[in-house]
């Protein structure tokens, strides 16, 4: 069978088409591909580098861990460093919600009163106040009955130690208020000019993140056991700090004091305090109090003499 001219002229072109189709399809595939596999390699190879910290850029992901372990670390360090630096309140500081505070507080007092002098009677000591300072307390609710608990804890806890060093005797016994401490800034006053007498400067205190606890005590003892007691105080769980002292070698006006000091035997007047951290919900309260005080720093320029003075607590 014979195609006629025009059809066989057809047929070819169709033919042709294929032909240069499947031609540059095959070119084209092979050129991709050889490039695809060349990209491939070539981002294999730079893919440690891309992946290296270089100068001004880190791995945030790396760098998050980091600082997540930091945060870490610190809260641990700094929960130890509490631990070794706060009280450690015997158990019977807390009554148990079945007793009533106050009733609680004269039982416990009652105790540690007989105990603390018989162990001083023991080991030679001179106790002067058998009370141990809690005197004439009057009515004592349950907020004043749980701040007694901890002073009487902290008293017994001196006794003891000043019993084991044998100090001549204890002439005062007086537990105090507690009282919140903590840091401070000193800024400069913006009432101040040359010639005034306005300070220059005033201290503007930070959140307080502290209570302390502290005891006056009168002492009679010699250098060498003021140095023992010193050091027994730094001990771990029974950390006490000094919030001042006064030794002199002149006994008091006292008489019956006087005649216990010995050749050698100085007389001691120091304040010694136990202190606890504050409760978040507590230094919380005392963040917002003191965001209100620098937020009143900001007048501080425009207030009157009064609202001065009690701003700066005088």
């Amino acid at each position: 069978m014979k195609l006629p001219p025009g059809d066989k002229k057809f047929y070819v072109t169709v033919a042709l088409m294929v032909l240069a189709v499947i031609t540059v399809f095959l070119i084209t595939h092979r050129f991709l591909s050889g490039s695809v596999v060349s990209l491939n390699e070539q981002i294999l190879k730079l893919e440690p580098e891309i992946r290296k910290p270089r100068n001004g850029q880190f791995q945030l992901d790396e760098q998050m861990s980091k600082l997540r372990k930091l945060k870490a670390d610190t809260t641990t360090e700094l929960n130890n460093l509490k631990a070794r630096l706060e009280f450690k309140w015997p158990d019977w500081v807390t009554p148990s919600s079945d007793v009533k505070p106050a009733e609680y507080f004269r039982s416990l007092h009652s105790k540690w009163r007989m105990d603390s002098t018989t162990i001083c009677t023991t080991r030679n000591v001179q106790l002067f106040d058998g009370d141990l300072g809690f005197t004439d307390r009057g009515v004592i609710d349950k907020t004043r009955a749980e701040e007694d608990l901890r002073s009487l804890s902290i008293v017994v806890s001196l006794i003891d130690l000043l019993a084991n060093i044998q100090v001549t005797a204890i002439t005062e016994i007086r537990p105090q208020d507690s009282i919140l401490t903590g840091s401070f800034r000193v800024l400069d006053n913006p009432r101040y000019k040359v010639g005034s007498n306005e300070p220059k400067t005033i201290r503007l205190v930070n959140p307080a993140f502290i209570r302390e606890y502290p005891v006056k005590l009168g002492l009679i003892c010699d250098l060498t056991t003021l140095m023992k007691f010193l050091s027994s105080i730094r001990q771990e769980n029974q950390f006490f700090l000094i919030r001042d002292i006064s030794i002199t070698a002149t006994p008091p006006k006292d008489p019956h004091v006087a005649e216990f000091m010995k050749e050698g035997d100085v007389y001691i007047t120091i304040s010694a305090a136990a202190m606890r951290f504050l409760t978040k919900e507590e230094h919380d309260e005392q963040v917002a109090k003191t965001t209100e005080d620098q937020k009143r720093f900001k007048t501080f320029s425009k207030m009157s003499k009064t609202e001065l003075e009690q701003f700066l607590g005088r």
